[in-house]
């Protein structure tokens, strides 16, 4: 996951990254989850 999060702050090489919010919870048994941009 960390490695996934330092990729996000980069982006791929056509990208333009201008902000990343991490927010760290106690997993809940979810089974999915969402990219919003």
């Amino acid at each position: 996951v960390e490695a996934l999060i330092q990729w996000c702050h980069r982006g791929s090489p056509a990208s333009r990254v201008t902000g990343v919010e991490v927010a760290w919870e106690t997993p809940r048994g979810e089974r999915g989850f969402r990219v919003r941009f």
